[in-house]
């Protein structure tokens, strides 16, 4: 069997392309299904689920965040760049949820006959039916391989971490991974890290440590105490900082 490094690419390359072809043959497998099937007998028809869906995502969707008034509370500093980190991400997170709202409330109207079931909502419908995300949704989306109750749950996880840092100011431990767009946060915590110890920016870089074999979180977050406590004790601010990944 040929491989694909003869060919100059990555080994994954191969499971790459097992995946989408898995990815392919599952979506045509799903499309094969009638569009019109009546109700089985003892379970629920098409446009029960689609509905009783769009109405479950529609009440847990929380309202869109008031930018100008958390620009007010968390304004552009020079001290503190992950204010202007905290108003980006709730500026993106606006946009999804603003396509989310708007998708199932007029998927209600259809389903109901009050507008027209444009090819856009019959997507979404469609979507809803087999568990995965409209691909309108993910057009303005973080990025996501969940399903659709997956990425429900997920998107409303982000929304809360959100909600709460603006609430009670920025958190102990970030969700990295809960960011719609994680680069603006490393950038924030170099410049943070930068001007507290008057560093050059592009003199500085981000150390990312592991657990080792054996080793508790805890004993990680003591490691990296005492290598905080040597640095100071010398007098000489490192130019690397320190990000736990679990």
């Amino acid at each position: 069997v040929q491989t694909p490094v003869i060919f100059g690419m990555d080994p994954n390359a191969e499971i790459t392309k097992g995946t989408k072809e898995t990815l392919r043959l599952l979506s045509d497998t799903l499309k094969t299904r009638g569009l019109s099937q009546g109700e089985p007998a003892g379970g629920e028809g098409r446009e029960t689920v689609v509905t009783e869906v769009a109405k479950d995502l529609l009440a847990k969707l929380p309202p869109q965040f008031d930018i100008q008034e958390v620009t007010l509370a968390y304004p552009t500093l020079y001290e503190e760049s992950m204010n202007s980190v905290l108003v980006q991400e709730m500026i993106r997170y606006n946009r999804l949820t603003a396509v989310v709202r708007e998708s199932l409330g007029q998927l209600l109207k259809a389903m109901r006959g009050l507008v027209v079931m444009d090819e856009k909502l019959e997507a979404v419908s469609s979507a809803f039916y087999d568990g995965r995300v409209p691909q309108l949704w993910l057009s303005s989306s973080f990025s996501s391989l969940k399903p659709l109750a997956g990425y429900s749950q997920d998107l409303l996880r982000r929304l809360k971490m959100l909600e709460s840092w603006c609430k009670e100011g920025p958190p102990c431990i970030f969700w990295f991974s809960g960011f719609y767009f994680p680069h603006a946060f490393l950038t924030g915590t170099l410049q943070n890290y930068a001007r507290r110890n008057k560093l050059a920016i592009d003199t500085v870089a981000v150390s990312y440590t592991h657990l080792r074999a054996h080793e508790t979180p805890e004993h990680l977050v003591c490691r990296l105490l005492l290598e905080k406590k040597k640095t100071q004790t010398e007098k000489k601010p490192s130019p690397y900082i320190n990000i736990i990944l679990f």
